[in-house]
């Protein structure tokens, strides 16, 4: 068996990623523990306990990056920061657009590098939000064969994994803070779910129809253009 670092784009799955991986892990810890997943580097960490980062992680370690439709991404992250809009001075609406900006554009040097890497021969495995978003079944399925799990997972372990992970279960999880209120052993933040679409592709893009059509045609967006076709997404 291998414990692969858990990256990915942010809004991407990839805290629901980390929570499957926690879960076929060697339990030398309860799922419940955690020693702190948004750290540099994962020096001193167990090496049988998955580290989640959004960042690139270097090295040969395996690794599984997650990564979704850039532009509901963006849209997911910014609903995240504006729930704590004028909570302190640091937060603001532009604060807000301007950092979940950034953020998405960043994933798409982290979705090169883990490119290359794998060309290189490095174990990575993408996981594309969309093809799992209704298939949880399948998620679980290319993690473990990943990790290396044999023999192949029974079905009343399949069923713990996904009652554990359940997105309402998850959403349940944490206080109303995205920034300031998160749940240890499972990285739910604060408002990390909307209750409101629950995830489900092409939601965002169909309730901000004009904002995905700035970015197909207006050129003050064409970095975040860019990272669409670089991940293989229309507008």
């Amino acid at each position: 068996m291998i414990v692969p670092l858990c990256t990915g784009m942010q809004r991407s799955a990839s805290t629901l990623t980390w929570q499957i991986v926690k879960c076929l892990a060697p339990q030398t810890r309860p799922l419940n523990w955690h020693p702190g997943c948004e750290v540099s580097g994962w020096t001193g960490h167990p090496v049988d306990w998955p580290i989640k980062r959004h960042d690139y992680l270097s090295g040969n370690n395996p690794v599984i990056y997650t990564y979704r439709h850039p532009v509901e991404a963006f849209l997911s992250l910014h609903r995240c920061f504006l729930t704590d809009v004028g909570s302190s001075e640091e937060y603001n609406d532009q604060y807000a657009a301007d950092n979940a900006g950034r953020l998405i554009l960043e994933s798409a040097d982290v979705f090169n590098a883990y490119k290359k890497d794998r060309d290189n021969g490095r174990p990575v495995l993408f996981l594309r939000y969309e093809d799992y978003y209704n298939n949880p079944e399948s998620r679980i399925a290319h993690i473990a064969a990943f990790m290396l799990i044999v023999p192949a997972l029974r079905e009343n372990e399949v069923n713990e994994i996904l009652e554990f992970t359940d997105i309402k279960r998850n959403a349940s999880r944490a206080g109303k803070s995205f920034h300031t209120e998160v749940d240890i052993g499972t990285g739910m933040q604060g408002r990390h779910i909307d209750t409101e679409n629950w995830g489900e592709p092409g939601k965002l893009l169909e309730k901000y129809k004009q904002f995905a059509s700035a970015v197909k045609h207006d050129p003050n967006l064409t970095d975040m253009k860019a990272v669409c076709d670089l991940m293989g997404y229309n507008l």
